[in-house]
């Protein structure tokens, strides 16, 4: 499938990992390697289009990147529903678009611009060689490195419940992987049918990028395996207009 870089999306501070409520009617972070029950209740974008095949496939994955047998984490999502759009890409008439952020479980590697890269690079080849018969047409995801502050490693301190405080160099600064999706169709039917065969490919790359991780970490291979150069510089190949 198609993917693409863009660096206009990184967030121009570091956020907080883990993060607090924005809003009163947000929860915030919620550690699901620790609560797993929570992950088909607690996502407010998800739950009212639970009955779809999508977000039972998205739920789905966040159990099991979040699980045991995965070598990365989450920490954050969004999610809005098939509307009109404006994007270049795609004649269809709705899109459907989200995020997702995804990180290394052992923290100090997203506090190593070296693995940042690698885990960005190879989870792109990986979806690349993933279902290339879906047209950027009818979905693409879009990756983004932003600064992290990841305080369970931090030096730093909380000077307020809303404010932490850190040096330039602090050991819990680091990047984690935005992913921007968006998934089109004629109809909404369409178009979350298309998202749930992009949530399929993400899940099927997470596996192997996953894979390659714990070889790595278990001595079978070096700890920064190659992949193939997907340029992290600014992809022209697909624009988007979608938030």
């Amino acid at each position: 499938m198609i993917v693409y870089y863009d660096a206009k999306r990184a967030y121009a501070q570091p956020r907080l990992h883990p993060y607090g409520a924005a809003e009163p009617n947000q929860t915030g972070h919620v550690d699901f390697k620790s609560k797993p029950e929570l992950i088909r209740t607690s996502l407010e974008d998800f739950r009212p289009f639970a009955d779809q095949p999508a977000v039972q496939t998205f739920y789905s994955f966040l159990e099991w990147i979040n699980g045991p047998e995965s070598s990365l984490e989450t920490n954050d999502c969004a999610f809005r529903p098939p509307a009109p759009h404006h994007d270049a890409n795609s004649p269809l008439d709705l899109s459907t678009h989200g995020r997702l952020f995804i990180l290394y479980r052992n923290l100090a590697l997203n506090s190593s611009q070296e693995h940042s890269d690698w885990l960005c690079g190879a989870l792109m080849a990986s979806l690349r060689h993933t279902d290339q018969e879906l047209s950027a047409g009818e979905a693409v995801i879009g990756f983004t490195l932003t600064a992290a502050l990841q305080t369970a490693i931090s030096t730093g301190h909380w000077v307020s419940d809303s404010l932490f405080d850190s040096a330039s160099d602090d050991p819990g600064l680091g990047r984690h992987l935005m992913l921007s999706f968006w998934a089109y169709g004629n109809t909404a039917e369409d178009a979350f049918g298309n998202l749930n065969r992009l949530f399929t490919n993400l899940w099927t790359a997470c596996r192997m990028v996953s894979d390659e991780i714990t070889r790595a970490t278990s001595g079978e291979q070096p700890v920064t395996p190659p992949v193939e150069n997907t340029g992290l510089a600014e992809d022209k190949l697909v624009q988007q207009t979608g938030s």
